[in-house]
Parts: structure tokens; sequence; C-alpha cells
């Protein structure tokens, strides 16, 4: 690949990954899915649980400019809630988490994301055609009320072929009733939107996610909102409550309800089914670009 020697090991790796990405709905469902928990101690969650996830193709970028675009969404999201005000690394525990705060500058940004590179299995040699990845979380006080974010960005080899931005959010609690609201969530995909141009992205339910059908080939998957740029055509008519609004020049978002989506809510996926629909006749929904 690219005149760099792989070994088998490396070369099943990869193909780990493909068959991970191309699994039901690959980018929401595996790699780029939310997490249980927003730091690594795991647990099973009753409450429906809910995410913003932004995808685009292969695009090739060095971690300098990866990094000057995470910092311009570190400074939008702050914009959006206090809680996006602080972020920390990753520990094996909350208690270790919490010592790891980082100030989101663009050469802290730059050290992560390059410590974040994949490597190839034998000799440790970075694989460059897979891009870099940056894993945070802010603490709301417990899982519920916290915030995981993961990027992945300057990936340019064709499998997996997706870069992606995903924001765990919070579920339940004080949290949950301040972001968990149309204008403000249209507020963070504007954020992510207008930082990493994508070409499509969600908020979603994990539970509606999980019995909805499958999508191929990274398309977009219909959820309580779905954003979708401006190359992808013109959005047709789709039928009250559901709105379309206008994300800068880049793109429209779809937002099914006003209020809070849940999966066990029949009106809410009915209408959801229905504007997939529509889309999909559109020709709105064809494989990731």
């Amino acid at each position: 690949m690219c005149g760099r020697f792989f070994t088998k090991s490396s070369y099943f790796g990869l193909a780990l990954i493909s068959l991970a990405l191309r699994k039901s709905t690959s980018s929401l469902r595996s790699t780029y899915g939310p997490p249980t928990s927003v730091h690594p101690v795991r647990k099973i969650l009753t409450a429906e649980t809910y995410y913003v996830g932004a995808y685009w193709g292969v695009r090739r970028e060095s971690a300098g400019e990866c990094a000057h675009r995470a910092r311009v969404l570190f400074e939008c999201l702050a914009q959006c809630d206090p809680l996006f005000a602080r972020w920390l690394k990753r520990g094996q525990s909350r208690k270790a988490a919490l010592k790891h705060e980082i100030e989101p500058h663009e050469a802290s940004l730059r050290k992560l994301l390059l410590a974040g590179r994949n490597r190839t299995d034998f000799g440790g040699e970075v694989i460059d055609e897979l891009g870099f990845r940056l894993s945070l979380w802010n603490d709301g006080g417990s899982d519920e009320e916290s915030v995981g974010l993961t990027i992945s960005c300057g990936t340019y080899a064709p499998i997996p072929g997706v870069n992606s931005c995903v924001i765990n959010l919070p579920y339940q609690g004080a949290a949950a009733e301040r972001i968990l609201r149309v204008p403000v969530l249209v507020a963070v995909m504007n954020c992510i939107v207008s930082t990493w141009e994508p070409d499509w992205g969600v908020v979603i339910s994990n539970t509606y996610l999980n019995t909805t059908p499958s999508a191929l080939d990274n398309r977009p998957h219909m959820g309580w909102m779905v954003y979708l740029s401006r190359q992808r055509g013109v959005i047709p008519p789709l039928p009250p409550p559901v709105q379309v609004l206008p994300i800068g020049t880049q793109g429209s978002v779809i937002v099914i309800t006003n209020d809070r989506f849940t999966a066990g809510n029949p009106t809410h996926t009915e209408i959801a089914d229905q504007a997939a629909k529509m889309l999909n006749q559109a020709g709105l929904l064809g494989p990731l670009r």
C-alpha cells in the first residue's frame, strides 16, 4: 500500500478494520460508535443514550491541520454549553483521568493526535494512511452527565476510508436537560460542520439506531436530526413537524421533532422513517463522499 512494507499481520489487522466498518451501519455501530461509558470503566446502561456524529470520506491532512480544526471545534463547543469547556485525557479509572486535564491549544492537540496514530503490528511503524485519532472526555460528575469525544481525521486509505467526529452526550441529570434540546444540538452540529466540513452527520438515539435497518457504505442514517451537505443535492419538502434548517452555506440539518426523540415513541419513529424514505427516493442517502 503506497509503497509501504506491511507484514501479514498488519494486512490482517487492516482486514479486520475493513470488516468492522462494513458491518451493520459500519461507521456508527463499530469503529466510530459511542462507547457505553465516556471513560474506560464500562457498565450496562438501561437509559436511552444519544450522540452526535459527523462523517466524511478520505481526506489527507497533516497533524497540524487537524490540530487547527480541533482547536476551532473546542472553542466553538465551549460556546454551546459550559460542559464542553473542560476536557481530559482518558484514564484507567475516573480518578486517574481526572488528573489529566488538557488545554485544547494547537500544540497540545497536535501532540495528542500524533500519539493516536495507528502503527504496524511488527516494528511499530506509523501507518500514515490511517491518519490520526484523538479521544477525550469531560467530567459532569457521573457517567450519565459526562461527555466523550472521539475524532478520527487525516485518513486517506480507501479502507477504512472514513473520517469522523463523534460526541457522546449526557443522557440524565441537569446536563442532559440543558443539552438534549434542539437549539443546543443544532449549535453543536454547526460547530462540527463549520470545523470539519463533513459529508453528513446525525444526532441519534442508540436505542433507535439498534432497532433500524443497517446502512451500507457508510451512508447517512436517519435519527433525531440528520445533516446533509449541499453536495448531496436539494432536500425535498418533508411532512410536518419536520424542519429543515440551514447550516451556514455548507448544508442543512433535518430535525424530526422539537421534543426529545425517543425510540419508544411511535410518532417519532414513524416520522423519521417517512422522512428517510423520502430522502432516499430523492437520492440523498447515497454512499459516503
